[in-house]
């Protein structure tokens, strides 16, 4: 088989091709070129066209991976959030219902010695020991809700992180 007479799909140059080429560079352009023979037919494709689909191919692949693992790892973080988020109520209502317990028995042994004796001092005794149990209270969920804060910002962060990531992997997907 004798060498055919191509141009260049690039540049428009003349091209000598021998029968046992499969690829080559212009010599004009210098850009990499395959020799697709079928049939009859011989035509050239420029390697970089090739490669590019590929690679767009490879990154799409990898692109829809990534969406799975990153949806599995944000499925992960909102269990941990929901665990914490359960834990923290678990143990407000723990703390609520001992202090309860504590007024209940603080108050109860002096209201009942004082309302013998006096009727306005079992009163008094009465609201101070309610209002002393509220504001434990309130600075008991105030101290739990700091302690699981420190434990949910993290878990905030990552979240934001992966969805940043997620639609990301998402628009290469889609491209």
């Amino acid at each position: 088989m004798q060498s055919l007479s191509l141009k260049c799909s690039n540049c428009g140059g003349d091209l000598n091709i021998g029968p046992d080429v499969e690829h080559f560079a212009c010599g004009y352009y210098g850009s990499s070129q395959v020799v697709h023979r079928d049939g009859g037919v011989i035509t050239l494709r420029a390697v970089e066209a090739a490669i590019s689909k590929v690679q767009l191919s490879a990154d799409r692949t990898a692109a829809e991976l990534a969406v799975r693992r990153l949806k599995d790892d944000l499925n992960e973080v909102n269990k941990q959030v929901r665990q914490v988020v359960q834990a923290n109520i678990a143990e407000k209502e723990r703390s609520q219902a001992l202090l309860a317990k504590a007024a209940a028995l603080v108050g109860i042994i002096p209201f009942l010695w004082i309302l013998f004796y006096s009727t306005g001092w079992a009163v008094l005794w009465a609201a101070l020991v309610f209002a002393i149990t509220l504001y434990l209270m309130v600075q008991s969920r105030s101290r739990i809700d700091g302690r699981y804060q420190t434990k949910l910002n993290p878990l905030f962060e990552r979240e934001a992180l992966l969805k940043k990531r997620l639609v990301d992997q998402m628009r290469t997907v889609e491209n």
